[in-house]
């Protein structure tokens, strides 16, 4: 399967965490606005601010993955510098403000979602096969296959242990008297929900395709 196939297979499953995030947001769980606002107004004027930030959300993600997929083609020796630009470009790590140990725990379990994701992914560009889903049958069992999707699309698990000391805000311009919004909590609640969504949908195909 070639390196582009690949990749493009993980940008579509980005881009389906990300819509599904995007339709479980909802600024009111987050905002404390003391005016006589309807919540569909807010809702409405905050729709394409919200939509930019999870387009730069999105497109983040998806050079992460563009990453593992060079890093599982490159080798072990350019682990460090793909690991290091798999880390700098996560808007979760970038916004946490903890301590220098809390920080150092959290990059360690971001390298090691990165190692596991690039290695999973490496049996299945070295494939002969033409489809994702027809390499992921020739590389994997159906249990070993469920097992790295389900640790692939578990990164929610890593973010909520340390979203206590990130700090994520979204300027604001709606015309409304509302200038930011921090919405940590809420970016770790959606992004889990997405991810959900996703095994979901990937447990469906896997049936599908190690059963029929």
């Amino acid at each position: 399967m070639t390196e582009e196939a690949v990749r493009k297979k993980l940008d579509k499953f980005v881009h389906t965490v990300a819509i599904q995030s995007l339709d479980e947001l909802d600024p009111l769980n987050v905002l404390d606005v003391d005016v006589n606002i309807s919540g569909d107004k807010i809702k409405s004027a905050m729709r394409d601010d919200i939509r930019q930030e999870m387009a730069t959300v999105k497109a983040r993600f998806q050079d992460q993955m563009g990453l593992a997929v060079d890093y599982s083609v490159a080798g072990n020796g350019s682990f460090e510098s793909h690991r290091d630009e798999f880390i700098d470009v996560d808007v979760f790590y970038n916004t946490f403000r903890g301590n220098g140990e809390r920080k150092e725990a959290f990059r360690e379990d971001l390298t090691e979602y990165f190692e596991r994701t690039s290695e999973g992914i490496k049996p299945l560009v070295e494939s002969p096969e033409e489809e994702y889903w027809d390499a992921m049958v020739a590389c994997y069992t159906k249990d070993e296959a469920r097992d790295y999707l389900d640790a692939h699309f578990s990164r929610a698990d890593i973010i909520e242990r340390y979203k206590d000391d990130m700090v994520m805000e979204m300027e604001l311009d709606t015309g409304l008297p509302i200038e930011s919004m921090e919405y940590t909590d809420e970016a770790v609640r959606v992004f889990s929900v997405g991810e959900a969504e996703m095994r979901d949908r990937v447990h469906k195909q896997l049936d599908k395709v190690y059963d029929d």
